[in-house]
């Protein structure tokens, strides 16, 4: 299977409209209507692909074109790139160019201090329809930050 069908497929899957196609022109045409189905319906659609170094230059590239808005109908998605800091070194290549002049905003998270750690562990476990108190003890929290040098995606997984 070809760069260019996985992702269309991976893109139809996550949309839950795989069934409905069967060739490359057919799943294209479908998720160019998804497109437009949504963007008629006053809906921005975003697609976010996380340790996108880890996904590969060739479907970044191929999911930069089939979300493009095209110039006659001005219906795409954008697209939320997650990674590593060398993510924007990685983006420098010239096989990315086009993703890269679709790129509005960067941000880089930094690590967060002990008071951060415990206001992102109290606010994940409260939206989770938990009681932190009941969940970690005194010491708990401390250790995380510790033990997760204030990285969010190390919390999480400690966590889980």
């Amino acid at each position: 299977m070809s760069h260019h069908s996985q992702v269309l497929q991976l893109l139809l899957t996550g949309f839950g409209i795989s069934r409905q196609a069967s060739g490359t022109v057919q799943k294209f045409a479908a998720f160019r209507r998804l497109l437009s189905e949504r963007a008629a319906a006053g809906a921005q659609l975003a697609i976010v692909v996380e340790d996108a170094q880890r996904v590969g230059q060739d479907a970044l590239v191929e999911m930069e074109a089939m979300t493009a808005a095209d110039s006659g109908d001005a219906t795409g998605a954008n697209i939320i790139l997650m990674g590593q800091p060398e993510l924007n070194e990685w983006l420098s290549s010239p096989a990315l160019a086009r993703l890269r002049q679709r790129t509005r905003l960067r941000i880089a998270v930094d690590p967060f201090n002990a008071q951060e750690v415990q206001g992102y562990l109290r606010h994940s476990i409260r939206e989770a329809g938990g009681d932190t108190d009941k969940i970690l003890d005194a010491g708990a929290i401390d250790m995380l930050y510790r033990c997760s040098e204030g990285i969010p995606r190390v919390i999480n997984n400690l966590c889980e």
